[in-house]
């Protein structure tokens, strides 16, 4: 599976450690950490999941075993939220 950002979704980075996110579609904004900026960006920048958990934990350091869950269940909140969409793979 792979994801795209929602075409109705601006960011603006707030400082060194958060931005926000402003879904103008639904007049929702979430403001996420730099870690979860970097789940977002890999989200939309890799195939699928194992490949998305695998380069955040290459890029954090953090153990995959320990951090796969916590970025999964992220990834399921920014669809939930619609600042990303899954798309087919060849779209």
């Amino acid at each position: 599976m792979r994801y795209k950002k929602n075409n109705y979704v601006f960011i603006r980075k707030e400082n060194d450690e958060e931005y926000l996110l402003y879904n103008s579609k639904k007049n929702e904004t979430l403001l996420m950490n730099d870690i979860g900026y970097i789940i977002f960006e890999f989200a939309i920048k890799y195939e699928n999941l194992d490949d998305i958990i695998y380069n955040v934990c290459k890029f954090t350091g953090d153990d995959i075993d320990s951090a796969k869950y916590t970025i999964k269940n992220f990834i399921d909140e920014l669809i939930d939220k619609e600042i990303i969409i899954k798309v087919e793979k060849y779209e």
